[in-house]
C-alpha cells in the first residue's frame, strides 16, 4: 500500500515490496544521485545492482560474524530510528548493504543492520531492498569496516559512528596490515604511515572528527607505538596522572613535604593563577606553604612532536609574560613584588625527538626550567610598556 505519495510505503501493512518499488528506489538511490554511497572501488568492493532480496536470506547475512564487526554496542538511537521508519519506509533513502565474493558467496551485511532488525521484529514485510557489491582485488575486512563506519557518518537518520568506533576501526586496519610500518622506520616512512591514520579518521568519520586533534593525536601516538615498540612521546592526560609519573620516575624528588607542595596543571597560561589560588585555598590560605607548579604539554603531535611544544610554549611564554606585566604595571597602583611562593618549576618534556635535538640536554620524562626553554626556543618578549 502506498502512504501518502508514491515514495513512502506502508510497512505495517505490506507484505513485501514491489518491483514497482524497487524501481522507485533504484531510481532515487543510485550512483548518480548518491555517489559517496557507491563509488567504493578503491576500497575493495565495486557496485553491482539493487535488487529485492528475501528476508530468512537477509537474516543469514545479519547474523554473520563479520557483519557490522566494526560497531561496539547496539545503534544508540534505535527506538529513534524505529519511530521514523514504521511511520513509513521511504523508498528514496538508502536500502541494506551487502557484499558477495568474486564467486557470488556472500560475505558480510555492511550497512543498514539496525533498519533490518526493525523491519524483521516490528513489521509483516517478508523481503528487502538490497545494494549488492562485489569484491574486488583491494577488498580486505579491514576496509569494509572503514566503509560501514563512514555510512553510519554519512547517514543523519542513524547512530552517528563514535570516536570509539572509529578508534577500533582504524586499529583493526592496522593489525590487518591495511596501514603498514616496519619495525625502524626512517622520519619520512613514520610521517606517511601517521598521515594515512589522520585521513583514515577523516574518511570513517567524514570529517566530524578533524577538530579533535588531540584524539587523534593520541591514536596516532598509541598504534606508532604498538607497530614499533618504541616510545616516543609521553601523552599526559591530566595533573593526577603528571603527579604520579613524577613520583615513580623520580621518588625522591616530587613529594609533598610539610612546607612544600607540588601542582600540576597544562600549558594554558590563563589558568595558572586560578590553579595556584586552588592549592592555596585547598590548604587553608597558609602563608608557610610553597607551591611549585609543573606544567604539561598534553598530547603533542606525533607528526611534529617538537613543533608543536614548540609553539604551545611561544604562545604560553607571550601570553604569560604579558599577564605578569599586566599585573605589575596596570592592574595594581603600585609595583608589586613576588612572594616566591608559587613558582613555576618546569615544563614536562614528552617527546625523544627534543631529546634527541637537543643532544640529551632535556630527557624524556624530565622537567625543563622555564628559563631553559626560553633560551633554547630562542625566544624575547618585547615589553610595550615603559617602566
Amino acid at each position: 500500500m502506498i502512504m501518502k505519495n508514491k515514495f513512502i510505503v506502508d510497512i505495517k501493512t505490506t507484505v513485501a515490496f514491489t518491483d514497482a518499488h524497487l524501481e522507485i528506489s533504484k531510481q532515487a538511490f543510485n550512483p548518480e544521485t548518491h555517489p559517496e554511497y557507491f563509488h567504493l572501488s578503491d576500497k575493495g568492493v565495486e557496485y553491482d545492482d539493487t535488487i529485492l532480496m528475501e528476508e530468512d536470506e537477509v537474516n543469514v547475512l545479519a547474523n554473520l560474524k563479520m557483519t557490522q564487526a566494526f560497531r561496539l554496542g547496539s545503534n544508540k538511537k534505535f527506538g529513534g530510528v524505529k519511530t521514523s521508519l514504521l511511520k513509513g519506509y521511504d523508498l528514496r533513502a538508502k536500502g541494506i548493504f551487502i557484499v558477495l565474493d568474486k564467486d557470488g558467496n556472500q560475505i558480510a551485511l555492511f550497512s543498514g543492520n539496525t533498519s533490518n532488525s526493525i523491519l524483521t521484529s516490528h513489521t509483516p514485510l517478508q523481503n528487502r531492498i538490497v545494494h549488492v557489491f562485489r569484491t574486488n582485488s583491494f577488498f580486505s575486512t579491514a576496509k569494509l569496516a572503514q566503509i560501514g563506519g563512514r555510512f553510519n557518518s554519512l547517514d543523519l537518520e542513524s547512530d552517528p559512528i563514535s570516536w570509539e568506533d572509529v578508534e577500533k576501526i582504524v586499529r583493526t586496519n592496522v593489525e590487518e596490515g591495511e596501514v603498514a610500518l616496519v619495525k625502524n622506520p626512517n622520519p619520512a616512512e613514520t610521517g606517511i604511515f601517521l598521515s594515512a591514520i589522520s585521513e583514515m579518521v577523516n574518511y570513517i568519520g567524514d570529517g566530524r572528527f578533524d577538530t579533535q586533534t588531540v584524539k587523534i593525536a593520541g591514536l596516532q601516538n598509541t598504534l606508532l607505538e604498538s607497530v614499533t615498540g618504541k616510545s616516543t612521546l609521553i601523552t599526559i592526560k591530566n595533573p593526577e596522572q603528571l603527579l604520579a609519573i613524577l613520583r615513580t620516575d623520580f621518588p625522591l624528588e616530587f613529594i609533598d613535604g610539610k612546607y612544600n607542595k607540588f601542582v600540576g596543571y597544562s600549558c594554558f597560561s590563563e589558568k595558572i593563577l586560578p590553579t595556584l589560588a586552588k592549592a592555596w585555598r585547598k590548604d587553608g590560605y597558609s602563608d608557610k606553604i610553597n607551591y611549585d607548579l609543573i606544567i604539561h604539554f598534553g598530547t603533542p603531535s606525533p607528526v611534529d612532536p617538537v613543533g608543536t611544544i614548540r609553539s604551545n610554549f611561544t604562545t604560553f611564554f607571550n601570553e604569560w609574560e604579558e599577564m605578569k606585566d599586566f599585573y605589575e604595571f596596570a592592574y595594581f597602583k603600585s609595583p608589586v613584588e613576588e612572594t616566591g611562593r608559587f613558582e613555576i618549576q618546569g615544563f614536562y618534556q614528552p617527546s625523544a625527538e627534543l631529546e634527541e635535538q637537543s643532544d640529551g640536554k632535556f630527557p624524556m620524562g624530565s622537567v625543563v626550567s622555564y628559563d631553559d626553554l626560553v633560551e633554547y626556543f630562542g625566544l624575547t618578549y618585547e615589553r610595550q610598556v615603559t617602566v
